[in-house]
This record gives structure tokens, C-alpha cells and sequence, in this order.
């Protein structure tokens, strides 16, 4: 067990069953925070000032772990969005380059096909 620092967040597990504590012990540690583990729960204080401590820490981990989730959400969403726009104006811009070069390739068969005797004597000539 890493040696507890005040300003990361701790999880106690008091849970009096052997087999269910080492399973929320396993859990917790997953959390990468630091765990503190009861072997009695009634070794948890249940004074007053103890409930509003215990309280205000379970208040606490949530919003913290809370707040960068919504942050990395709201973040990823504008991103996104982002992308999607400016995939809509690649797209946007190539349809009009398509749309320009097959109009100007059409122009340019049909002079061919009108002009075409002309432009082939100029060649022969040079």
C-alpha cells in the first residue's frame, strides 16, 4: 500500500465479511487511490462531527473525479465538432473544384470537337 498523502483521496473499505472485503479491497485498488481498509466497521467513528467528515470526503471524491470527466467530455465534443466542420467544407470545396474542372473539360472538348480541323492544321503547319 502506498503511504497515505493528505491531498490525494483515500477509500476505506469497512467491510466485515473476509471474502467481501478482499473483492472491494481488489476493486478499490483498481482506482490507483490509496485504500484504507477496516477489518470492523464498527471501528468507523459514528459521532456527529466523524458522519460530517465521512460525508463531505465521499462529496469531495465525487465532484473531483467528476469535474475532469465533463472537462475531457466537453473538450472531445468541440473537438469533434470541429472536425466535422471543416470535413464538411473539404468536402464542400472539392465538389466545387470538381464540378469547375469537369465544366471547364467540357468546354474544352466541345472547341476540340467545333475547332478541331483548325487546331490540328495549326499543328501540322509547325
Amino acid at each position: 500500500m502506498n503511504a497515505l498523502h493528505p491531498d490525494s483521496a483515500v477509500i476505506i473499505v469497512a467491510i466485515g465479511d473476509e471474502a467481501l472485503r478482499a473483492e472491494a479491497v481488489h476493486a478499490a485498488a483498481a482506482t490507483s487511490h490509496d485504500v484504507l481498509t477496516v477489518t470492523d466497521p464498527r471501528d468507523v467513528p459514528r459521532s456527529l462531527p466523524g458522519q460530517v467528515v465521512a460525508l463531505s470526503s465521499i462529496l469531495s471524491g465525487i465532484l473531483l473525479m467528476a469535474f475532469p470527466v465533463t472537462s475531457i467530455f466537453h473538450t472531445f465534443s468541440r473537438s469533434y465538432l470541429e472536425l466535422k466542420q471543416e470535413q464538411e467544407r473539404v468536402m464542400f470545396r472539392r465538389a466545387q473544384f470538381l464540378i469547375k474542372t469537369k465544366s471547364q473539360l467540357s468546354v474544352s472538348q466541345d472547341s476540340d470537337i467545333l475547332f478541331g480541323s483548325a487546331s490540328s492544321d495549326t499543328r501540322d503547319n509547325n
